[in-house]
């Protein structure tokens, strides 16, 4: 089960995360920074509004094992009310905030997000019941089947001329289609039934792990409402189109994560050597993809960008560079987070949130006075910080701190840094000698570092690279390979 549970993941992930860049790519050439930076606004609002109830339910309902019919049919019901709630005050704002940012397209656009969350509460419950159960596939088919329609909706939309609505609609289309599509997979059917009494201790849990939610909202989209009011539409785009670039490894890699690790860690629970072994399986695959993707960013960021999105981006290229570390380190913050919630400590999460979004709000608020560059810079700060506080934590609780993951991770980092190098190496003498097309220059630098890393990981390391094979293939039920 889990091993059918991990393909179907991959398999979507990948194919998701591969379509979402290249309609991306299409809508960049075809719309500019504007547009994007004008939805990367009203998207901090469905997202904040999305983290205060959601998040902290499916967590809930993938902790709490034994939740009954009514209960999960009192959560379903209070997450919707309290969703409606968030989604109301949302599209009441919206007026507003088109004024404070002097973008009377807000005022239009600020509805569709709150439509999102309340698309996102009905299906909260069907979705973390189909998690738990490790039930990936129809899941897995929905996010295909619920993207191609809005990616291939957005294109169409772009082509004929609607501007940033296209951007605007495809994440309302995508919300509806899989609600839809979620719903007829499901069995599961809500209760005319709502006792508060029934789910309040899991709602004293889940509150502290929605305020965390919101906090880490807060902090990642709020760059947003600053370079917006500060600097405007054109750079937030920009930022926002260098950030989304940053992500494409990290979102895979957290998607999985919480669709498997979750519901596989909570099941260690009560064995703590357990739970350090699997979460030193995790952050050494983990970063395996993020260390190599992050150091191809940040030494190809100039013809990445404009190859992929056209010279009008070439100001993006920058600020990639400087998101890169925090990209690095975003997989093994998720898994060190993980292990406070599934030990059911979520006092401690929440504190160890509070620290840190102090820290990142300041780090923010200097890093704004250096301009959009700055504020990249002070991610990747934060970033390192962070990843100090969260492994403080997985120190306390299983006694996997910060030195004893550096030390698991530091052949991966190696490796990276060395096919880094042969890429910048590469790259810089095709480039001078101009024979081939930029396209041409950067595929060949890519397969090649690709190639560098590979051989690096299995030559050099053999020992560590099959003992994560080994790992991770028996986390997820299969058999151990031969030696």
């Amino acid at each position: 089960m889990r091993l059918r549970a991990a393909q179907w993941s991959i398999f979507e992930l990948g194919l998701r995360q591969g379509l979402g860049l290249l309609v991306s790519i299409v809508l960049a050439r075809i719309l500019g920074p504007a547009a994007f930076g004008l939805v990367a606004l009203t998207a901090f609002f469905s997202a904040l509004g999305t983290s205060l109830v959601q998040t902290a339910l499916g967590t809930i309902l993938i902790q709490q094992r034994g939740c009954t019919r009514d209960q999960q049919s009192s959560l379903f019901w209070l997450n919707l009310i309290a969703s409606a709630g968030i989604a109301l005050l949302v599209a009441a704002i919206s007026i507003p905030v088109a004024r404070f940012y002097h973008q009377d397209m807000l005022a239009l656009l600020m509805p569709l997000a709150a439509l999102q969350v309340l698309l996102g509460a009905i299906v909260t419950v069907p979705t973390a019941l189909l998690t738990l159960k490790l039930d990936i596939r129809p899941l897995a088919l929905i996010g295909i089947a619920s993207f191609l329609v809005s990616g291939a909706a957005a294109v169409g939309m772009a082509l004929a001329g609607w501007g940033v609505w296209s951007l605007a609609l495809q994440p309302m289309l995508y919300a509806l289609v899989s609600a839809g599509l979620i719903w007829f997979a499901s069995d599961w059917r809500p209760r005319l039934h709502m006792a508060l009494t029934e789910v309040t201790p899991m709602l004293k849990s889940g509150s502290m792990i929605s305020a965390s939610s919101a906090l880490e909202m807060a902090y990642s989209q709020g760059f947003a409402l600053i370079i917006g009011r500060q600097f405007g539409v054109q750079p937030l785009g920009l930022y926002n189109r260098a950030q989304g670039i940053q992500q494409i490894p990290g979102n895979l890699i957290s998607t999985v994560i919480n669709r498997l690790a979750l519901p596989i860690m909570a099941q260690a629970a009560s064995e703590k050597g357990r739970l350090r072994e699997i979460c030193k399986s995790l952050n050494t695959a983990s970063v395996a993809i993020s260390f190599p993707a992050m150091a191809t960013l940040a030494v190809l960021a100039k013809p990445i960008v404009l190859v992929m999105f056209g010279a009008k981006w070439a100001e993006a290229a920058p600020l990639v560079v400087y998101l890169a570390l925090a990209g690095a380190l975003f997989p093994m913050q998720v898994i060190n987070l993980q292990v406070p919630i599934v030990l059911d400590r979520t006092h401690r999460y929440f504190q160890a949130e509070v620290a840190k979004k102090v820290v990142g709000f300041t780090c923010m608020i200097a890093g704004s006075f250096m301009g959009i560059a700055g504020l990249a810079v002070s991610q990747s700060v934060f970033a390192v910080i962070a990843f100090f506080i969260n492994a403080y934590l997985a120190q306390r609780m299983i006694g996997y701190g910060a030195m004893a993951q550096l030390r698991d991770v530091a052949p991966v980092a190696l490796a990276a840094a060395a096919m880094a190098a042969a890429m910048l190496v590469l790259h810089e003498a095709l480039a001078a000698r101009t024979v081939i097309g930029p396209l041409a220059i950067l595929t060949v630098t890519l397969l090649a570092g690709g190639a560098v890393y590979a051989a690096l990981m299995a030559l050099l390391y053999p020992t560590q690279a099959s003992t994560v094979i080994a790992q991770m293939w028996s986390r997820l039920g299969g058999k151990r390979p031969a030696r």
